[in-house]
């Protein structure tokens, strides 16, 4: 009898530790969740996703409007819509003069195309909101068919900057850069990780036209350009992408898989290798809740760097990352899969603040040669006139690099691998590894 009673010790025992690690990881889950309140960020799709627009104040049917006419005319065009600039497949510069001629005078003059600019001109003055919370709730936000039409509209509007610059009316090529530069704000209540990268890329359409631009506008102009360009400087978009994401992926998705045992409901193979056979309920609820936990965590850590500048969150971003690929499975499975290509987001990022400040200290310096004339012989001439601060390399948080050029003037930033080139552009595919560049020749 006393041998029984001793050998139901280790039994009562672990029976009570469970108990309490049970108790335990439920209060650190509940702690968690009420520290992301206390910090205003949302947690149910109801806080993410913003109120709906009333359909008359709405981009989106404007511009499905301009989706449904495009489609029209790339039918009706199927033959010349491959020569289009940027939106076709053949490159602008190897076109022989009589074809640019029709490209130019079909985009500048045919009335259809008119009526499509005049679309994209009113809608980029409206607020927008592609998304309602219902499609959130159907997974339809995966799928965001209108990124794909919005990039096509973006590249639509740098190809007649490309036809003006051509016909030699530099002006109405600046305006269009301006309303290229707005159409991405048309996701600005779309809180997708995946739509800020889309932002960046549509922003990058219109930046790569504007350097080869001839910058020769009225000064009202190019400071309404400098203007939306440092709004754009100073908003965080992988920040606000990687708070629909917790939402979606942290809570929906873990969630959803959670509904059933790791192996019988996440149909995914991470798991499934940790778990050969099914687990039984309380074990998969310790385990999905676990998960929940460590993801929120290392979540946490990525919404706080990027609220601020790469050059200050570098090492800390190459820490937190090396930390969670190195997570045992059994406790960060879902965290590596999920949080793993975030990385890269950080990255692309910067190189976009990058170029948007050397578009902003480009046009201060032909506001200046405007001026006086000239180009100024260092960046620092540039301010106080044209900037109360100047930008800074987010590669470095330094000066950008200046010199002036006989032909112009070139500026450049480090770029990623964080070295100076001088100004030398990475291999095509090897980007990452050169100067990030804006170069003028006139």
């Amino acid at each position: 009898m006393g041998k029984l009673k001793i050998g139901l010790w280790p039994l009562i025992f672990f029976l009570f530790s469970w108990t309490v690690c049970q108790a335990g990881l439920d209060e650190e889950l509940a702690a968690e969740i009420a520290r992301i309140k206390t910090l205003g960020e949302p947690i149910t799709l109801e806080e993410l996703v913003p109120k709906p627009l009333p359909k008359e104040e709405n981009a989106a049917f404007v511009y499905r409007q301009a989706f449904s006419l495009k489609e029209e005319l790339k039918k009706k065009y199927a033959k010349t819509w491959k020569n289009l600039p940027y939106e076709g497949t053949m490159l602008w510069q190897e076109l022989p003069g009589i074809e640019k001629d029709k490209i130019v005078a079909l985009l500048l003059d045919q009335q259809d195309f008119q009526t499509l600019y005049a679309l994209i001109e009113k809608a980029v003055e409206m607020k927008c909101q592609f998304l309602a919370q219902a499609d959130y709730e159907k997974a339809a936000a995966r799928l965001l068919p209108h990124l794909n039409e919005m990039r096509s509209l973006v590249r639509l509007v740098a190809a007649r900057m490309t036809a003006y610059d051509y016909r030699g009316k530099p002006v109405k090529s600046l305006e269009n850069s301006l309303v290229g530069l707005k159409l991405s704000q048309a996701f600005s209540r779309e809180p997708l990780l995946v739509t800020s990268l889309v932002r960046m890329a549509m922003d990058e359409v219109i930046l790569n036209r504007l350097e080869e631009c001839w910058i020769s506008a009225p000064q009202e102009l190019i400071r309404s350009l400098q203007n939306l360009i440092g709004e754009k400087r100073k908003e965080n978009l992988i920040y606000q992408g990687l708070l629909g994401e917790r939402v979606l992926y942290g809570l929906k998705e873990i969630e959803r898989q959670a509904i059933c045992s790791p192996r019988e409901g996440a149909r995914n193979p991470g798991i499934e290798a940790i778990f050969p056979n099914p687990l039984t309920p309380e074990e998969a609820r310790n385990f999905w809740k676990r998960q929940q936990l460590i993801y929120f965590r290392f979540m946490s850590l990525c919404l706080e760097m990027a609220k601020n500048p790469y050059w200050i969150i570098r090492d800390k971003l190459n820490q937190t990352f090396s930390e969670i690929n190195n997570l045992p499975d059994l406790k960060g499975v879902i965290t590596k899969q999920l949080l793993s290509p975030l990385k890269r987001a950080f990255l692309t990022e910067a190189s976009y603040k990058a170029r948007l400040g050397l578009a902003s200290l480009a046009l201060a310096c032909c506001l200046y040669r405007l001026k006086s004339g000239n180009y100024p012989l260092s960046l620092e001439e540039l301010a106080p006139e044209f900037f109360s601060e100047l930008p800074l390399d987010p590669f470095t948080g330094q000066k950008y690099h200046y010199r002036v050029t006989e032909l112009g003037f070139l500026i450049y930033s480090v770029g990623q691998d964080g070295q100076d080139d001088g100004g030398q552009k990475g291999k095509p595919g090897q980007e990452e590894k050169g100067d990030i560049v804006w170069e003028v020749r006139r």
